[in-house]
């Protein structure tokens, strides 16, 4: 059950980041004002739903690749490249400088990136297609075709989790199942 609630918050979370939505508007104007959505904080005050939200933001953003279009991703936070975000290499940057700003007459601005990057990162970013008449587009890296469905994210999450050590221990045969549901309700508080 709280894999199907988990899924059902992936989902939440992707719509969020899409904005294509007047949910996601209103989510994004009410919490992320001030900050990217992946920077974003969680108050007592806030929703519980915010919160539920939050708690998977981390495993969501590994899961979500941008295709450029117009631009308006963060060139640091999110993952627009064939890599992870800039910011993994470039920790100092908090973000709010978008993919555009790199851009000057419907191309890399590569005088610009050249100021700021080593060449090997300028000649991967160049590598990068974006077409201005399109929007950003986020695809979902755990299905075959980009598109989020609920049977390949619980498969990702099922598979994500048989990968840890603990689990594989607590969930093998040789322990009876009600000693499984008990250690993993004391691992889940």
């Amino acid at each position: 059950m709280a894999d199907i609630h988990n899924t059902f918050m992936l989902k939440s979370w992707l719509r969020l980041r899409a904005g294509d939505s007047l949910w996601s508007r209103f989510m994004l104007d009410k919490y992320c004002t001030k900050y990217h959505p992946k920077v974003a904080t969680v108050h007592p005050s806030h929703s519980r739903v915010w919160k539920n939200l939050i708690k998977v933001r981390d495993e969501v953003e590994a899961l979500i690749h941008w295709q450029l279009g117009q631009g308006n991703c963060d060139f640091y936070l999110d993952s627009w490249m064939d890599m992870d975000p800039i910011s993994q290499l470039y920790p100092d940057q908090q973000g709010g400088t978008k993919v555009k700003e790199f851009w000057k007459n419907g191309t890399w601005d590569v005088e610009k990136l050249n100021l700021w990057f080593p060449q090997q990162l300028v000649n991967r970013i160049r590598e990068v297609f974006f077409d201005t008449s399109a929007k950003d587009v986020a695809y979902w890296k755990a299905s075959k075709n980009g598109s989020f469905s609920f049977k390949s994210t619980l498969e990702e999450i099922t598979t994500s989790r048989e990968k840890s050590p603990h689990m594989a221990v607590i969930w093998s045969n040789n322990i009876p199942r009600k000693m499984s549901f008990l250690a993993w309700r004391l691992l889940h508080n």
